[in-house]
């Protein structure tokens, strides 16, 4: 038999699947014939398929060296090096092969396939250029792309391959890491049918997190194994339910990376214990000093410990962002005008963009917030959403809650159309808005913790309005007007049109079964229940001065922050010499029953209270306040004149003191200042609501 005949033979077995068979021959064949290329490459290229690179190496070489030019030969022994772990030398041979046929497909997928980083992209989108209908091409395309952290571009390529498990595991994760919660949890539901899988269960189980279905989140990582990602993306799921503590648990004794800082800082955080999420997040800045959001995470959590500045000089350092323009209303030096430039600045990203052509004959307003909850911003919510016009307006909801709760379902009754945003990104999220044909769109967040500017950047309604949530302009020229009133902004510093509502920008729903207005217990005890961050510098200062100038009074202040035995030595040590009458407590289930063991309550500065003072004039409290230049500085000013309290706006320091001292000691009848209270405008949520309906008029 001639060694065409065996060749032929041993190519007939491996047809049939007999790889065995065919290797017998084809050795048969190249030891009869040393010279013959065909017989050499045949049997190094099935060696190479059984496993065998090492044997394969030889009758290879020895096919390249007899004909040269033969580019199969040479892409069969790249794969036999690429097998050996000799990748460069592979990467050269698959090079050498391509210059002699270029538009061999499966020979640019295989050099392709020794490539990493920016440069197995090109070559995949090579193979795509020559064969656009080639899944392993787009697959492994995706998987560089997801590899290089270019999430678009790999969701792109996962979403044309629908029939394959793995690009659908592929397409959840990419939708997870923009914020395309419904999304990736259909894509790891649509992976999941093909069978069990740890990363399909995993990405289901994070999307379910993000869309608030903890109980079911839960369940998945359960599925997903025991992987060391686990443990922070379980945490994380907690964490976004406000479910701190088991957060705190399923991280114990887990040894500590940068997702397990990040996870321990953020349930640190979101428990009040400031000080230990900030030493945490320091710790996920030594690991990666690059990362913004650790950084982030850590000046955020200095400045809800008190320490504004700092928080303040960390997050000029980082890119523009929204927790850097928060945090500068809480910095005493802070002005107006560099207010306002830092938010041009932050919004200069936004392009221009024109608004829609929307002219309802009853004209629909819809709400954005992430605070439809357990907020403090429910609080004049209830006050105002009552009050729409059911006849004339439709009341939208576009809600970006993470974790619904009482207070969300009972907002929920006060809108006629109910929208979860939560698990939509920017784009998705203005879609839904269009869809819905909203003509007034009503930020309620401004820059805090789960804003939507970046829809309101897309201009999804033609008019858009901020107001309530957020104490500075948004900087954003597409949103039309903000609404304030002529004491919180006498001086407009802002990139909106202001609304200038008459009676106050706030309005205010008294609790239900609020306790009398009563005083227990001896004074003269001053008090604040604001949150720790606005204890700034400035403030501490005025209030040790205060109690220097009455040395019988105490000072009562209130903040979660204070079950941190770091965070209560840190502030008492800031009070100094003054110290020792300064009483602090944490958490407490009565909250406004505090509010009768004190005399006077103390306005912060330079970000005022809100929802404290309406609480405490509620409880016939009287409270006392400095105003500055920026609306957060203001807010207190506001309050007090439109509730008929001018006599406690203080105009300097010495005003504010003597102010203070007065109150205490002559202790106004607390059932007349509820009652002034209750008849004021800041009772009367119906002119708001109307201020904002209005608005309208000009579609």
């Amino acid at each position: 038999m001639s060694v065409a005949d065996i060749l032929r033979d041993g190519i007939s077995a491996h047809g049939r699947g007999d790889k065995h068979a065919a290797l017998a021959l084809f050795a048969q064949a190249a030891s009869a014939e040393p010279g013959n290329a065909d017989a050499a490459y045949l049997h190094g290229f099935v060696l190479s398929e059984l496993g065998r690179d090492g044997e394969a190496r030889e009758p290879l070489e020895r096919a390249v060296a007899l004909v040269p030019g033969n580019a199969a030969y040479r892409g069969a022994l790249a794969l036999c090096l690429k097998g050996l772990g000799r990748i460069g030398d592979a990467r050269a041979e698959f090079e050498r092969a391509l210059a002699l046929a270029p538009n061999d497909i499966g020979l640019a997928f295989n050099a392709a396939n020794t490539l990493d980083g920016d440069a197995a992209v090109a070559a995949y989108t090579r193979v795509l250029t020559l064969d656009p209908a080639h899944g392993g091409a787009r697959l492994n395309r995706a998987n560089a792309d997801a590899g290089l952290g270019r999430w678009r571009e790999a969701f792109d390529d996962y979403a044309q391959l629908p029939g394959d498990p793995r690009a659908l595991i592929g397409l959840a994760g990419a939708a997870l890491h923009l914020d395309r919660a419904q999304m990736a949890h259909d894509a790891a539901q649509a992976a999941l049918r093909f069978g069990d899988d740890p990363n399909a269960w995993f990405n289901l189980a994070v999307a379910l997190g993000m869309l608030g279905r903890t109980n079911e989140a839960l369940a998945a990582f359960d599925k997903a194994g025991d992987d060391l990602k686990i443990a922070p993306a379980k945490a994380t799921a907690l964490n976004r339910a406000h479910r701190y503590d088991e957060a705190l648990t399923a991280l114990d004794g887990v040894a500590p990376d940068f997702e397990i800082w990040m996870a321990l800082g953020n349930a640190q955080a979101g428990r009040g214990f400031y000080t230990a999420a900030a030493d945490a997040f320091a710790q996920a800045v030594t690991l990666r000093p690059n990362d913004t959001n650790a950084a982030t995470n850590r000046a955020n959590a200095l400045l809800y410990r008190g320490e504004a500045d700092q928080a303040c000089t960390l997050l000029a350092k980082l890119p523009s962002s929204s927790s850097a323009l928060y945090a500068l209303s809480y910095a005493d030096a802070t002005t107006p005008e560099a207010l306002l430039e830092a938010h041009r600045e932050w919004a200069a990203r936004f392009p221009a963009v024109a608004s829609p052509a929307v002219a309802n004959a009853r004209p629909r307003i819809g709400y954005v917030s992430a605070d439809f909850c357990a907020h403090s911003c429910a609080h004049v919510l209830r006050a105002v959403l009552p009050h729409h016009d059911p006849g004339n307006f439709e009341i939208h909801a576009f809600s970006n809650v993470a974790a619904e709760d009482a207070v969300t379902a009972e907002l929920k009754g006060q809108f006629d159309h109910w929208h979860d945003i939560a698990g939509l990104d920017d784009d998705a999220a203005a879609d839904l808005v269009r869809r819905a044909r909203i003509d007034l769109l009503i930020d309620l967040s401004g820059h805090t913790a789960g804003h939507r500017l970046g829809v309101f950047a897309r201009k999804p309604a033609p008019l858009q309005v901020t107001w309530l949530g957020y104490p500075a302009t948004t900087g954003l020229a597409q949103i039309d007007f903000r609404v304030v009133d002529r004491i919180s902004d006498p001086a407009p510093a802002m990139t909106e049109a202001p609304v200038f509502v008459d009676g106050g920008f706030l309005a205010y729903a008294a609790p239900a079964n609020a306790p009398e207005p009563s005083r227990i217990g001896t004074g003269p005890v001053f008090g604040s229940f604001n949150n720790l961050a606005k204890l700034s510098q400035a403030t501490i200062a005025l209030w040790s001065k205060l109690l220097r100038a009455m040395p019988d009074a105490k000072l009562l202040l209130k903040a979660r922050s204070f079950e941190e035995a770091a965070t209560r030595d840190a502030i008492l040590a800031k009070f100094g010499d003054v110290a020792s009458r300064v009483e602090l407590h944490g958490w407490l289930g009565k909250h406004l029953d505090l509010y009768r063991k004190i005399d006077v309550a103390l306005d912060p500065l330079p970000y005022n209270g809100t929802i404290t003072t309406f609480e405490a004039l509620w409880m016939g409290v009287p409270v006392v306040t400095l105003p500055g230049r920026t609306h957060a500085s203001r807010v207190g000013a506001s309050i007090l004149r439109h509730a008929g309290f001018d006599e406690w706006i203080a105009a300097d320091e010495a005003a504010f003191i003597d102010t203070a001292m007065r109150l205490a000691r002559t202790s106004p009848s607390r059932e007349q200042i509820r009652a002034r209270f209750a008849t004021s405008s800041l009772m009367d949520g119906k002119r708001i609501a109307r201020a904002i309906e209005k608005l309208t008029d000009g579609l």
